[in-house]
């Protein structure tokens, strides 16, 4: 973090003159334990000052930590209200999160909703959660068509897990014509970013 401000030039914006910015940068030095020591419960009273204000930053913060628990107790339907703020100005991030919350909680069709955002927003890992709910049919009718037209997305920014549900879907023929050779060149580009399971997937179909 590079301080443009003193310690006690952002401390006076953020108390006297309520300033957001001031009021993200006390709570990101808090988490991160930059300049003060670490101290969690701190930083999220930083971050809902500055996410009170709109502040974009503190609003992802802030549900990352009632995620996980993290200086507050942990919380998903604050996480979710906070990653909502955040969603709704356009937090592609935000919207990945709240479809990660709401699969975990076996709620497919929110999960679905806010996976699809995030999707069309150019979240890689959404775009391959997006094609593993096609592939699955959780939220959705099955459709392997559109489980391949989501991998391949995800696969084209360098996703491993997308280049192998792609090796394994041609491999299998599922939504495309069986194609050994193309599925050994996902695996193999998988493979190539070090991703073990597609590495011991490429050796088999290697040796069929």
């Amino acid at each position: 973090m590079k301080m443009k401000l003193t310690i006690e030039e952002i401390y006076k914006k953020a108390t006297e003159n309520n300033d957001a910015n001031a009021q993200f940068d006390l709570g990101l030095m808090y988490y991160e334990g930059v300049y003060f020591t670490q101290n969690y419960y701190l930083a999220a009273q930083w971050f809902e000052k500055a996410a009170l204000q709109g502040d974009i930053g503190a609003q992802l913060n802030l549900g990352f930590m009632y995620t996980n628990g993290y200086g507050v107790k942990q919380d998903y339907t604050l996480a979710k209200k906070y990653f909502e703020k955040a969603a709704l100005q356009g937090s592609n991030e935000a919207e990945f999160n709240l479809g990660f919350i709401y699969h975990n909680e076996l709620d497919y069709v929110e999960s679905k909703k806010w996976y699809e955002k995030a999707a069309n927003n150019g979240h890689v890992i959404a775009q391959n959660n997006l094609g593993d709910m096609y592939y699955q049919g959780h939220g959705v009718i099955q459709d392997y068509t559109k489980a391949i037209q989501w991998f391949e997305k995800a696969a084209n920014q360098g996703n491993v897990n997308a280049q192998t549900n792609l090796g394994n879907m041609y491999y299998q023929g599922l939504g495309v014509k069986k194609d050994i050779v193309k599925a050994r060149e996902y695996f193999k580009l998988a493979c190539d970013n070090h991703f073990e399971f597609a590495c011991r997937a490429y050796e088999k179909i290697s040796l069929d």
